[in-house]
């Protein structure tokens, strides 16, 4: 069957992402200890809630106070806005290996966005790149209230794209949600964490030899 989407993840493949930066600008710019740093997202179990849109930035920001500064009264904590440049941080540029290959194939494919975000990342992530205008159409987590590793993200994609999943090759770091678009017989090549230069040169060889195929 012929392939006709490409669905296209961004934070480590499209966007760099780095958790480092976010945890030094806290130690640094709000003497936030160390191993409370790391609980802005090791550990997190607001996080994946965030990004399913099952709660807003309030209830994200509470949390995130709570366990950054736990004895620290609530009107000095640090305000949403601060946490949010913290956030930031971790946003770093876009791949340009990858948005070469991507524009590439975006003229024998449909380019089709799938992020695993919450309200924060997607505003960070369309200041680093303007993916609204590479693809065709935009699918983000905390807007389908789904993640990729959910059960019924792929089947909700793909119906919503009119498409089967052997039509659809999946560019994506993460191994798990690899394995469950692959349940949905989407095409699922390897594809390194913040691929870079050698990363992209061995997903094009891959790519190549799915597209090569009938």
């Amino acid at each position: 069957m012929k392939k006709s989407h490409l669905l296209l993840d961004l934070g480590n493949c499209l966007i760099h992402t780095n958790d480092k930066p976010t945890f030094t600008w806290l130690v640094d710019r709000h003497a936030i200890a160390a191993d409370l740093a790391e609980k802005f997202f090791e550990g997190n179990p607001c996080y994946l809630p965030f990004c399913r849109g099952e709660i807003d930035d309030i209830n994200y920001h509470q949390y995130l106070v709570k366990a950054l500064q736990p004895m620290i009264p609530a009107d000095n904590q640090l305000s949403i806005q601060q946490l949010r440049t913290a956030y930031s941080q971790s946003i770093l540029s876009h791949d340009i290996y990858m948005l070469e290959l991507v524009q590439e194939l975006a003229k024998s494919l449909d380019i089709i966005i799938v992020t695993d975000t919450n309200t924060w990342q997607s505003e960070e992530f369309r200041q680093r790149i303007d993916f609204d205008s590479l693809a065709s159409c935009v699918f983000e987590s905390h807007l389908v209230g789904m993640l990729k590793q959910d059960s019924n993200y792929w089947p909700h994609v793909l119906g919503k794209l009119g498409i089967k999943g052997a039509q659809a090759i999946l560019i994506d770091d993460n191994v798990i949600n690899r394995r469950m678009a692959a349940k949905s017989t989407i095409h699922t090549p390897e594809c390194h964490f913040n691929p870079g230069k050698l990363g992209v040169k061995h997903l094009r060889e891959q790519l190549s030899a799915l597209l090569s195929e009938a």
